[in-house]
Protein backbone atom coordinates (compact mmCIF):
# COMPACT_ATOMS: atom_id res chain seq x y z
CA UNK A 1 0.00 0.00 0.00
CA UNK A 2 1.28 3.46 -0.88
CA UNK A 3 1.75 6.24 1.61
CA UNK A 4 -1.54 8.01 2.24
CA UNK A 5 -1.64 11.22 0.22
CA UNK A 6 -3.34 14.27 1.66
CA UNK A 7 -5.39 16.66 -0.45
CA UNK A 8 -4.97 19.60 1.95
CA UNK A 9 -3.68 22.56 -0.04
CA UNK A 10 -1.11 24.91 1.58
CA UNK A 11 -3.07 28.17 1.70
CA UNK A 12 -2.71 31.05 4.17
CA UNK A 13 -5.68 29.75 6.13
CA UNK A 14 -4.11 26.28 6.38
CA UNK A 15 -0.54 27.40 7.07
CA UNK A 16 -1.33 29.74 9.97
CA UNK A 17 -2.54 26.85 12.21
CA UNK A 18 0.88 25.19 11.78
CA UNK A 19 2.51 28.14 13.54
CA UNK A 20 -0.21 28.25 16.19
CA UNK A 21 0.05 24.51 16.96
CA UNK A 22 3.84 24.33 16.96
CA UNK A 23 4.57 27.54 18.86
CA UNK A 24 2.01 26.74 21.53
CA UNK A 25 4.13 23.74 22.54
CA UNK A 26 6.94 26.12 23.52
CA UNK A 27 4.82 27.75 26.21
CA UNK A 28 2.14 25.24 27.14
CA UNK A 29 3.99 22.52 29.05
CA UNK A 30 0.81 20.45 29.39
CA UNK A 31 0.98 19.53 25.71
CA UNK A 32 2.33 16.07 24.95
CA UNK A 33 4.19 16.88 21.74
CA UNK A 34 7.55 18.56 21.37
CA UNK A 35 7.65 21.43 18.83
CA UNK A 36 9.31 19.06 16.36
CA UNK A 37 6.71 16.37 16.97
CA UNK A 38 3.86 18.83 16.46
CA UNK A 39 5.44 20.16 13.25
CA UNK A 40 5.66 16.55 12.06
CA UNK A 41 1.93 16.04 12.65
CA UNK A 42 1.04 19.26 10.87
CA UNK A 43 3.21 18.52 7.81
CA UNK A 44 1.64 15.08 7.41
CA UNK A 45 -1.65 16.84 6.66
CA UNK A 46 -0.11 18.20 3.45
CA UNK A 47 2.14 15.37 2.21
CA UNK A 48 3.13 11.94 3.41
CA UNK A 49 6.50 10.48 4.45
CA UNK A 50 7.69 7.69 6.71
CA UNK A 51 10.32 9.63 8.68
CA UNK A 52 12.36 12.80 8.52
CA UNK A 53 15.44 14.51 9.90
CA UNK A 54 16.57 18.08 10.29
CA UNK A 55 19.64 20.05 11.25
CA UNK A 56 19.84 23.71 12.24
CA UNK A 57 22.97 25.79 12.67
CA UNK A 58 23.53 27.58 15.97
CA UNK A 59 23.43 31.29 15.03
CA UNK A 60 25.48 32.35 18.09
CA UNK A 61 27.87 29.55 19.11
CA UNK A 62 29.49 30.14 22.49
CA UNK A 63 32.77 28.29 22.07
CA UNK A 64 33.19 27.64 18.36
CA UNK A 65 31.15 27.35 15.22
CA UNK A 66 28.43 24.91 16.22
CA UNK A 67 25.25 23.24 15.09
CA UNK A 68 22.16 21.72 16.58
CA UNK A 69 20.62 18.67 15.02
CA UNK A 70 17.53 16.67 15.70
CA UNK A 71 15.22 14.14 14.17
CA UNK A 72 11.82 12.74 14.88
CA UNK A 73 11.05 9.16 13.88
CA UNK A 74 7.83 7.20 13.88
CA UNK A 75 7.60 3.67 12.52
CA UNK A 76 4.23 2.24 11.57
CA UNK A 77 5.44 -1.37 11.55
CA UNK A 78 6.22 -1.35 15.29
CA UNK A 79 4.47 -0.25 18.44
CA UNK A 80 7.57 1.61 19.55
CA UNK A 81 7.74 5.36 19.12
CA UNK A 82 11.30 6.53 18.67
CA UNK A 83 12.40 9.31 20.96
CA UNK A 84 12.99 12.81 19.72
CA UNK A 85 16.75 13.45 19.80
CA UNK A 86 18.46 16.82 20.07
CA UNK A 87 22.18 17.37 20.34
CA UNK A 88 24.84 19.93 19.45
CA UNK A 89 27.66 19.12 17.05
CA UNK A 90 31.05 20.76 17.28
CA UNK A 91 32.68 22.00 14.09
CA UNK A 92 36.13 23.12 13.11
CA UNK A 93 35.60 26.87 12.80
CA UNK A 94 38.26 27.13 10.09
CA UNK A 95 36.13 25.14 7.61
CA UNK A 96 32.51 25.74 8.65
CA UNK A 97 30.96 25.01 5.25
CA UNK A 98 32.75 21.66 4.93
CA UNK A 99 31.96 20.75 8.53
CA UNK A 100 28.30 21.65 8.09
CA UNK A 101 27.97 19.41 5.05
CA UNK A 102 29.73 16.59 6.92
CA UNK A 103 27.21 16.97 9.74
CA UNK A 104 24.31 16.89 7.29
CA UNK A 105 25.73 13.73 5.73
CA UNK A 106 26.14 12.11 9.15
CA UNK A 107 22.56 13.04 9.99
CA UNK A 108 21.39 11.48 6.71
CA UNK A 109 23.43 8.31 7.28
CA UNK A 110 21.94 7.93 10.76
CA UNK A 111 18.48 7.93 9.24
CA UNK A 112 19.32 5.48 6.46
CA UNK A 113 20.83 3.15 9.07
CA UNK A 114 17.59 3.51 11.00
CA UNK A 115 15.61 2.47 7.93
CA UNK A 116 17.76 -0.64 7.51
CA UNK A 117 17.42 -1.41 11.22
CA UNK A 118 13.63 -1.19 11.29
CA UNK A 119 12.65 -2.21 7.76
CA UNK A 120 15.40 -4.71 6.89
CA UNK A 121 18.74 -4.56 5.12
CA UNK A 122 17.08 -4.77 1.71
CA UNK A 123 14.77 -1.81 2.38
CA UNK A 124 14.84 0.94 -0.24
CA UNK A 125 13.60 4.49 0.05
CA UNK A 126 13.04 7.80 -1.68
CA UNK A 127 14.46 11.02 -0.26
CA UNK A 128 13.69 14.69 -0.77
CA UNK A 129 15.79 17.43 0.81
CA UNK A 130 15.21 21.15 1.32
CA UNK A 131 17.87 23.61 2.47
CA UNK A 132 18.43 27.23 3.38
CA UNK A 133 22.03 28.32 2.98
CA UNK A 134 21.60 31.68 4.69
CA UNK A 135 22.72 31.89 8.33
CA UNK A 136 21.61 30.07 10.39
CA UNK A 137 21.65 27.28 7.84
CA UNK A 138 18.91 24.65 7.89
CA UNK A 139 18.65 21.27 6.17
CA UNK A 140 15.55 19.08 6.26
CA UNK A 141 15.14 15.65 4.64
CA UNK A 142 12.02 13.52 4.15
CA UNK A 143 12.01 9.75 3.54
CA UNK A 144 9.49 7.43 1.98
CA UNK A 145 10.16 3.72 2.37
CA UNK A 146 9.23 1.31 -0.41
CA UNK A 147 7.43 -1.94 0.25
CA UNK A 148 8.38 -5.24 -1.46
CA UNK A 149 5.56 -4.68 -3.97
CA UNK A 150 5.14 -0.91 -4.19
CA UNK A 151 7.55 1.81 -5.30
CA UNK A 152 6.62 4.99 -3.46
CA UNK A 153 8.42 8.05 -4.85
CA UNK A 154 7.69 11.67 -4.11
CA UNK A 155 5.49 12.91 -6.94
CA UNK A 156 5.81 16.24 -8.72
CA UNK A 157 2.77 17.40 -6.74
CA UNK A 158 4.40 16.33 -3.45
CA UNK A 159 7.55 18.26 -4.30
CA UNK A 160 5.50 21.30 -5.31
CA UNK A 161 3.72 21.26 -1.94
CA UNK A 162 6.99 20.84 -0.05
CA UNK A 163 8.52 23.80 -1.89
CA UNK A 164 5.51 25.97 -0.99
CA UNK A 165 5.88 24.95 2.66
CA UNK A 166 9.69 25.21 2.64
CA UNK A 167 10.05 28.80 3.96
CA UNK A 168 7.58 28.04 6.76
CA UNK A 169 9.33 24.79 7.74
CA UNK A 170 12.70 26.53 7.87
CA UNK A 171 11.41 29.53 9.84
CA UNK A 172 9.63 27.30 12.36
CA UNK A 173 12.68 25.09 12.92
CA UNK A 174 14.91 28.12 13.41
CA UNK A 175 12.45 29.60 15.87
CA UNK A 176 11.86 26.49 17.97
CA UNK A 177 15.63 25.90 18.16
CA UNK A 178 16.31 29.22 19.91
CA UNK A 179 15.19 28.08 23.41
CA UNK A 180 17.42 25.02 23.13
CA UNK A 181 20.43 27.06 22.06
CA UNK A 182 19.96 29.36 25.05
CA UNK A 183 19.33 26.62 27.60
CA UNK A 184 21.89 25.80 30.28
CA UNK A 185 21.76 22.15 29.21
CA UNK A 186 22.80 23.10 25.68
CA UNK A 187 25.59 25.38 26.89
CA UNK A 188 27.02 22.60 29.05
CA UNK A 189 26.64 20.07 26.27
CA UNK A 190 28.38 22.38 23.82
CA UNK A 191 31.24 22.91 26.27
CA UNK A 192 31.55 19.17 26.86
CA UNK A 193 31.66 18.56 23.10
CA UNK A 194 34.52 21.01 22.81
CA UNK A 195 36.32 19.08 25.55
CA UNK A 196 35.68 15.78 23.74
CA UNK A 197 37.13 17.27 20.56
CA UNK A 198 40.26 18.29 22.47
CA UNK A 199 40.64 14.83 24.00
CA UNK A 200 40.26 13.21 20.58
CA UNK A 201 42.87 15.50 19.04
CA UNK A 202 45.39 15.29 21.90
CA UNK A 203 45.20 11.49 22.09
CA UNK A 204 44.93 10.75 18.34
CA UNK A 205 41.54 9.07 18.51
CA UNK A 206 39.96 7.96 15.26
CA UNK A 207 36.72 9.61 14.10
CA UNK A 208 34.79 6.53 15.22
CA UNK A 209 36.43 6.51 18.64
CA UNK A 210 35.80 10.23 19.08
CA UNK A 211 32.11 9.65 18.36
CA UNK A 212 31.88 7.42 21.44
CA UNK A 213 33.22 10.02 23.89
CA UNK A 214 29.84 11.72 24.44
CA UNK A 215 28.27 8.28 24.86
CA UNK A 216 30.71 7.55 27.71
CA UNK A 217 30.24 10.99 29.21
CA UNK A 218 26.46 10.75 29.39
CA UNK A 219 26.44 7.29 30.88
CA UNK A 220 25.07 5.07 28.13
CA UNK A 221 25.62 1.35 28.67
CA UNK A 222 27.41 -0.77 26.07
CA UNK A 223 24.04 -2.15 25.01
CA UNK A 224 22.56 1.32 24.61
CA UNK A 225 25.56 2.54 22.62
CA UNK A 226 25.26 -0.48 20.35
CA UNK A 227 21.56 0.18 19.76
CA UNK A 228 22.06 3.90 19.17
CA UNK A 229 24.82 3.28 16.60
CA UNK A 230 23.43 0.09 15.01
CA UNK A 231 26.49 -2.00 15.86
CA UNK A 232 27.17 -5.02 18.05
CA UNK A 233 28.04 -4.85 21.75
CA UNK A 234 31.34 -6.56 20.93
CA UNK A 235 32.21 -3.72 18.53
CA UNK A 236 31.39 -1.17 21.21
CA UNK A 237 33.66 -2.92 23.70
CA UNK A 238 36.47 -3.00 21.16
CA UNK A 239 36.24 0.75 20.51
CA UNK A 240 36.09 1.55 24.21
CA UNK A 241 39.18 -0.56 24.86
CA UNK A 242 41.06 1.42 22.21
CA UNK A 243 39.89 4.72 23.76
CA UNK A 244 41.02 3.72 27.25
CA UNK A 245 44.38 2.50 25.95
CA UNK A 246 45.08 5.68 23.98
CA UNK A 247 44.06 7.93 26.87
CA UNK A 248 46.01 5.83 29.39
CA UNK A 249 42.90 5.13 31.48
CA UNK A 250 41.64 1.81 32.82
CA UNK A 251 37.86 1.99 32.41
CA UNK A 252 34.90 4.37 32.22
CA UNK A 253 35.23 5.63 35.77
CA UNK A 254 38.95 6.21 35.39
CA UNK A 255 38.35 8.02 32.08
CA UNK A 256 35.70 10.31 33.59
CA UNK A 257 37.68 11.06 36.75
CA UNK A 258 40.78 11.79 34.67
CA UNK A 259 39.20 14.24 32.22
CA UNK A 260 35.87 15.44 33.60
CA UNK A 261 34.91 17.09 36.84
CA UNK A 262 32.89 20.08 35.64
CA UNK A 263 32.82 22.10 32.42
CA UNK A 264 35.05 24.72 34.07
CA UNK A 265 37.54 22.33 35.68
CA UNK A 266 38.94 19.94 33.10
CA UNK A 267 42.22 18.07 33.18
CA UNK A 268 43.85 17.46 29.80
Amino acid sequence: MKEKTSTLAPTDSNILPIYEKVFSTLYDKSQKNSPDGELNLQLLKFFSYKLWHWIVEDPNPVFQEGMFQGYYQKFEITNKKERFTLKPIQMDSSTPQIEYQKAVQTNFETMTATIKHHFGESASYHYHKIESKTTPRVTVGFFRVNTPTVNNPFTEEDIRLIEILKPHIILILRTVSIPYFHSQEFQYYERYMAICSTIAREHSLSDTEAKFLPEILFGYTNEQIAERNFISVATVKKHLQHIFKKTNTKNRMDFLSTFFTSPDDIKL
